[in-house]
C-alpha cells in the first residue's frame, strides 16, 4: 500500500492522466483499489472531477471519502459527472 501520509514512506504515483491519488493498495483479490479522500469544499470541482476521471480509466476501483454532511450531494454530483461507478463512503469529519 501507498498513501500520501507522512508515516507511509511509499508514496502513490500518478496515474492515469497525471494525478496523484490519497491512497493505492490492492484488494484480496489482489486487484487495485485506489482512495481518493476530501473535505467538503473540496468535492464539487473541476480538479477533483478530474482526479475521479483519471482514476476511472485506469479500470481499478476508485473509493471516494467525504464528509457524511455531503455524502448524498456527493454521490448525485458523480452521477452528474457520469462517475457512478466509484464508491462514495463518509466519514464523521468536514
Amino acid at each position: 500500500m501507498s498513501a500520501s501520509l507522512p508515516e507511509y514512506l511509499t508514496k502513490p504515483q500518478p496515474v492515469g492522466g497525471g494525478s496523484i491519488p490519497d491512497l493505492i493498495a490492492r484488494n484480496p483479490e489482489n486487484h487495485w483499489v485506489i482512495g481518493e479522500v476530501k473535505v467538503r469544499d473540496d468535492v464539487d470541482n473541476a480538479h477533483t472531477r478530474g482526479q475521479l476521471q483519471d482514476y476511472v480509466r485506469t479500470g481499478s476501483k476508485v473509493m471516494f471519502l467525504v464528509p457524511g454532511s455531503c455524502l448524498e450531494s456527493t454521490k448525485r454530483t458523480l452521477q452528474s459527472w457520469n462517475l457512478g461507478s466509484v464508491e462514495v463512503w463518509s466519514h464523521s469529519g468536514t
